[in-house]
């Protein structure tokens, strides 16, 4: 059968509307709700995570003047997280990298820690989870100056038990610069998150410098660890110099996560007072 040009013209003319209108109709279908490997393992690391309870030695919350809702601590360590919260666990990070501990140069924070990996006999599972700390705690430590708050989210547990300090300085800089005084906070999650992010749009700058990194393992709980260091922190309008201490479980090596988070002023360490660490808390 022979066509002339007229007729194949309307041929194809009548082709590319029967295209177009299939088109129209596909693009007018539901999304697939499609969810990322990473979110998946963000899920399952809470179901598992979210099973260990944190007992805290009473005289460590006893002890801090606590000045912002001190109920708040019960509540972290024993309500079972919104469905609004979990909803919020983020994708990790595209920029995450793993440290090599070998590359750490002599003045970098975690040096200390990565020449006890490269030079002790360790067992293997615990070589593999000291790196992955110094991997988090690597990238937490820029997640502040580069305001990488999804990373914050998806590092901190829903029922994180979450301490801040504040130092507050009283008195005229004419009489000799004011006292400073420090009044803690028992923050859940969502609380510290949603504070976090009032701090990221109100600075410009942020900047944070770790030091005195120290690794250690629970004595009978595999994945387990607890990371003392000190923090010196700075933004447009606050400075603080204080200690940190980070529960952190990587049971689940795919999406560690921390359970606590605690600061203390470095003022009253260098003045004698101990510092928490991982014996502070019990895991059952």
């Amino acid at each position: 059968m022979k066509f002339n040009r007229k007729t194949l013209n309307i041929i194809l003319l009548t082709v590319a509307i029967l295209l177009s209108g299939v088109a129209i109709w596909l693009a007018t279908l539901p999304a697939a709700d499609l969810k990322p490997p990473e979110a998946m393992s963000a899920d399952q690391s809470n179901s598992e995570t979210d099973t260990a309870k944190l007992v805290v030695n009473d005289a460590l919350i006893s002890s801090m003047p606590v000045s912002e809702n001190s109920k708040s601590a019960e509540t972290t360590k024993s309500s079972t997280p919104s469905a609004s919260v979990s909803e919020e666990i983020a994708v990790r990070s595209t920029d995450f990298y793993d440290v090599n501990p070998e590359r750490l140069i002599a003045n970098h924070p975690f040096r200390k820690e990565a020449l006890k990996i490269i030079n002790s006999h360790l067992e293997e599972s615990d070589s593999i989870s000291r790196r992955k700390i110094l991997s988090y705690c690597e990238h937490l430590r820029a997640a502040y100056p580069t305001k990488d708050i999804d990373f914050i989210r998806q590092v901190f547990s829903d029922n994180a038990l979450i301490i801040v300090g504040n130092v507050v300085k009283t008195g005229r800089k004419s009489d000799g610069g004011g006292d400073a005084k420090v009044s803690y906070a028992v923050r859940s999650k969502q609380a510290y998150l949603s504070r976090l992010a009032e701090v990221f749009k109100a600075n410009k700058e942020i900047k944070v410098e770790f030091s005195d990194f120290n690794i250690m393992r629970h004595p009978s709980m595999k994945g387990i660890y607890g990371v003392t260091l000190r923090q010196k922190y700075s933004t447009d309008k606050y400075s603080d110099d204080g200690y940190l201490f980070l529960l952190w479980d990587f049971r689940n090596p795919s999406m560690p996560q921390i359970h606590v988070r605690t600061w203390q002023p470095h003022k009253i360490i260098a003045e004698g007072e101990e510092r928490i660490d991982i014996s502070d808390f019990n895991i059952e």
